[in-house]
């Protein structure tokens, strides 16, 4: 395994084989990116035009998992990732 280095940055190169199994098959490797709008951010002032209760993390996190969970990714990527712990619970009960 390689490592590389860009800036202040340390990238992990994993080998192309670890990532061959779904393709080799024939079959496409699904990819999910998604911005979780980190609850510290999630605030009416910045989004005036949204209703409040769709800021509330409460109403957001369960409605996240659930459509990660519905698009079947083999990797899931998170943007403004704020709480590891709530979605590392409940995406292992997937197998994620």
């Amino acid at each position: 395994m390689a490592v590389a280095h860009a800036d202040d940055k340390e990238f992990v190169i994993v080998p192309q084989l670890c990532f061959m199994t779904k393709q080799q098959k024939g079959q496409p490797l699904n990819l999910v990116c998604y911005n979780v709008l980190a609850e510290l951010l999630a605030k009416s002032d910045q989004y005036p035009y949204a209703d409040p209760r769709v800021l509330d993390w409460d109403y957001r996190g369960p409605r996240i998992v659930t459509e990660v969970i519905q698009s079947d990714a083999d990797i899931i990527c998170f943007q403004e990732f704020c709480d590891k712990e709530f979605f590392t619970e409940k995406l292992a009960q997937f197998g994620y």
